[in-house]
């Protein structure tokens, strides 16, 4: 018989692939940029993020900054743990495209999907999560984020880090 750690190890596996799905689907539908970061308890974690978010998880900063998260909850990223960098796939945009949430209905269900997603894989799955989804068409940041990774987004290093990953869209 399976142990609890067992099965939420199980349901947080067939979810994250849904997860990174879900982010992917949404980073081509025009000029957006998203990061999804899942960390399990049991030492698994999943991430997916276009390339304006990959100094978040590559640059000594960025790595610095997530494993101080999980240090803070006593977790490690194990060295071969991978991740995918996706070239944002879009059509270009300058200041006269109109607000994708009027112009894309699709936009606004799927990121409210997404950022539902991972917050029930958080809870249900005892993972810590963050998911920053940048539309460069509004200039709107969206996250969802649990506790440990709070400094992500809200510590001065976090701060730097994210203005140096989204760029000014003319």
């Amino acid at each position: 018989m399976a142990t609890n750690e067992q099965r939420l190890e199980f349901e947080f596996m067939e979810k994250k692939s849904n997860l990174m799905s879900m982010a992917y689907e949404l980073s081509v539908i025009g000029n957006t940029q998203v990061l999804v970061f899942v960390h399990h308890d049991g030492g698994k974690s999943a991430c997916f993020c276009t390339i304006d978010f990959q100094p978040v998880v590559t640059s000594d900063s960025g790595k610095q900054l997530i494993q101080s998260c999980l240090d803070n909850n006593k977790f490690t990223l194990l060295e071969n743990e991978g991740y995918t960098v996706v070239n944002n796939i879009s059509n270009g945009t300058n200041s006269s495209t109109p607000n994708r949430e009027e112009a894309n209905p699709e936009f606004t269900e799927r990121k409210s999907q997404l950022l539902s997603e991972v917050e029930e894989v958080s809870a249900i799955c005892n993972t810590h999560g963050l998911a920053l989804i940048m539309n460069y068409d509004t200039g709107e940041l969206t996250s969802f984020f649990t506790k440990s990774f709070e400094p992500v987004v809200a510590s001065e290093a976090g701060k730097k880090l994210l203005k140096l990953c989204i760029k000014e869209k003319n």
